[in-house]
Order: structure tokens, then C-alpha cells, then sequence
């Protein structure tokens, strides 16, 4: 495993929370199968809680994470500003 900062770690591990919480919710909602509709919602779900991550409000010991695209010099949640989890749900199914 590759050595992380505070930061990273905390990172990474509130996404691994995510993705487990996800994961047993999804398996104690379904018997024997899985759907697409299921499907879809699990995923949007799981980004959804990534945006909430990146938004401040999933891991508050990390606060508001930003997103720069060094090759454009944008921040992604500004110019606009906006939140990303209350955008992204425009973009999914079944969100």
C-alpha cells in the first residue's frame, strides 16, 4: 500500500465506507437478484455519496475537497458555484 497523508487517508476511507454501506443496503434490499433498476440505483447512490464527499458534508474532518483541472485552471464546483451532489442527480438514472 502506498503511503497517504492525513488527508488521503481520509479520503479513501470515507469512499470505502460509502461503498460498503451501499453494498449491504443493496444486498438487504434484494432476495435472489439483481435488477438494472437496482442496479441503478446502487450506483447513483454511491456517486451521489462521493459528491457529498467532495461537497464537505460525508467525511466533516476532510471539510469541502476541491477539484482542479490543472489543465483548464477551473475549480469544478465553481464558475458557477454550485454543489455537486444536488447537480449530479441530473445526470443519472433512477436518481
Amino acid at each position: 500500500m502506498r503511503e497517504v497523508n492525513p488527508l488521503q487517508y481520509a479520503f479513501f476511507t470515507a469512499l470505502a465506507s460509502i461503498q460498503e454501506e451501499c453494498v449491504q443496503n443493496a444486498l438487504c434490499q434484494m432476495p435472489d437478484s439483481l435488477t438494472g433498476g437496482q442496479l441503478y440505483d446502487l450506483t447513483a447512490d454511491v456517486i451521489i455519496r462521493v459528491m457529498e464527499l467532495l461537497d464537505g458534508y460525508a467525511a466533516p474532518e476532510t471539510g469541502r475537497l476541491q477539484v482542479v483541472s490543472e489543465k483548464m485552471g477551473l475549480r469544478l464546483q465553481e464558475e458557477p458555484c454550485l454543489e455537486l451532489h444536488d447537480v449530479i442527480c441530473a445526470y443519472l438514472k433512477d436518481s
